[in-house]
């Protein structure tokens, strides 16, 4: 039996084993041809991005010995997170008190906001959330 197409379905939908035989070296080229599927999905932009964050300060920061700092907030969807601030951002977080209503860029992970060091917090006001 002679193969005359790329198809090497019989009509029935199951190949014979003559088919299947003079199939081997044209069906690897094509499986090599197929995507890998790394990029399906780039098309929805960059994940790792930060992302702003508007909270309300629940209570004052704790510093850490290397001048980090950390305190708890409530997002606009009022979930309570633990907020982590660089050192970079020491001096600012001197001056942040209760109830203040701050936009701070970063990343949320299990609760927890981790602000970017290259964008400085902003304060919005005081007030709730």
């Amino acid at each position: 039996m002679e193969i005359t197409s790329k198809s090497y379905l019989s009509p029935s939908g199951i190949a014979s084993a003559e088919e299947m035989d003079g199939a081997d070296g044209e069906e690897e080229d094509q499986s090599s041809e197929k995507p890998t599927g790394d990029n399906h999905n780039n098309s929805s932009g960059n994940n790792n991005s930060p992302s702003v964050f508007r909270i309300k300060v629940l209570d004052l920061p704790k510093f850490n010995r290397d001048g980090s700092c950390i305190f708890h907030a409530l997002t606009h969807k009022r979930q309570e997170v633990e907020v982590v601030v660089t050192k970079q951002h020491k001096a600012y977080m001197d001056h942040l008190g209760v109830d203040q209503i701050i936009n701070v860029t970063g990343w949320l992970n299990n609760d927890r906001i981790r602000v970017d060091a290259s964008k400085a917090p902003v304060i919005e006001g005081s007030g709730a959330a």
